[in-house]
């Protein structure tokens, strides 16, 4: 008897075919500007930080969301050997869990995003199939991405999670010292890493760029980014370009195809590949109507 409770509690595992499986390693999800999308490659089980100005940063997420969220029904097709293969390269998912950490995400992105693929039925999936909370503690924060995320991806059967604005309230919350807001990140990045629930399932965390935030003891925030991302394997860095005239953004990517979970990466050890985009084109959605 008390084995069959404990076998009860096991969280139910999800049997797919073969085929199934080789297609879902196939599909990617794109942002829409070819400069970055040719290099990034995300897929289910990534690992992405997004670090920059807050207003780029928001947007470049906001759009990954809206695009996992409208990604074209249609699959691809292949003849061989005169068997139709069905390819799907397209990431696509039900719905995307949001933990908006920094209280500052902007719906109104969301929609102005989805109204450019000029339908209002896309309107009304993008805002019902994202699925937000908004803590308002590091320690609500840590509870969620721990204890609450795993319950939540099986129950909305989501494929991505974003957590916006990680540090926000660990930079700003004069009550929390360092070290234990350390152990807290350390916490919640090995949650994000080690969970098998989210194994499958697309990750995405931003922060702020380097420098730009300051805990209230002067610590700065490149203390906790430096906890952070060694657990991510792939990185985008988005500012203002020095040479702003042009009103270009600066791009370094980091991709580490080959991943390896017990092997440290860390943003300054790995080549990042630079490239410029103009500003509008990361504003702007350039997709048609699935």
């Amino acid at each position: 008897m008390q084995h069959q409770e404990q076998l009860s509690t096991i969280p139910a595992i999800n049997f797919k075919t073969a085929f199934e499986e080789l297609c879902n390693k196939r599909e990617l999800l794109t942002c829409g500007v070819e400069k970055i999308d040719s290099i990034l490659k995300l897929t289910g089980g990534d690992r992405l930080a997004v670090i920059g100005d807050k207003k780029y940063s928001q947007m470049f997420v906001t759009r990954l969301c809206v695009n996992a969220l409208l990604s074209s029904q249609s699959p691809s097709s292949k003849k061989k050997n005169n068997i139709k293969l069905v390819i799907s390269n397209h990431f696509r998912t039900s719905n995307v869990i949001l933990v908006d950490a920094g209280n500052s995400t902007d719906l109104y992105q969301y929609v102005n995003f989805a109204r450019q693929y000029y339908s209002r039925d896309l309107i009304s999936r993008v805002l019902g199939n994202t699925i937000v909370t908004r803590p308002f503690t590091v320690y609500q924060l840590t509870d969620i991405i721990i204890n609450q995320l795993p319950k939540v991806i099986q129950q909305y059967d989501a494929k991505m999670v974003v957590v916006s604005d990680l540090l926000d309230m660990f930079v700003r919350d004069p009550q929390i010292e360092a070290n234990e807001a350390i152990c807290l990140i350390n916490e919640i990045t090995s949650s994000i890493a080690k969970s098998r629930t989210l194994e499958g399932v697309l990750v995405i965390v931003s922060l702020p760029f380097v420098g730009t935030e300051y805990h209230h003891n002067n610590k700065p925030a490149t203390s906790y980014n430096k906890t952070i991302l060694p657990r991510f394997h792939k990185c985008i860095e988005i500012m203002n370009s020095y040479e702003n005239r042009n009103k270009m953004i600066d791009i370094k990517i980091r991709n580490d195809y080959a991943r390896n979970k017990n092997t440290t990466n860390d943003l300054h050890n790995h080549k990042k590949i630079s490239r410029s985009i103009k500003e509008r084109d990361l504003f702007m959605m350039h997709g048609q109507s699935s």
